[in-house]
């Protein structure tokens, strides 16, 4: 996948038992072709509102249509 990335919205850093994860959350001003996922990964969405299973609220970073 092609992706024209824009600014960066946001960073955080998650500590977990056996690292430390820094996220940054970019804005993306275009993308184009498929996706291809890795061994590490089953299925991808694109979301309009954070999952409910999701353990981070992302509503912060969804633009929403008008």
């Amino acid at each position: 996948m092609d992706v024209e990335v824009g600014e960066i919205i946001d960073g955080r850093i998650e500590q977990t038992p056996d690292r430390t994860k820094i996220i940054v959350a970019f804005e993306v001003a275009s993308a184009q072709g498929d996706i291809t996922l890795n061994s590490e990964n089953e299925a991808y969405g694109w979301f309009n509102e954070t999952p409910a299973n999701s353990v981070y609220d992302y509503a912060k970073y969804l633009k929403k249509n008008k």
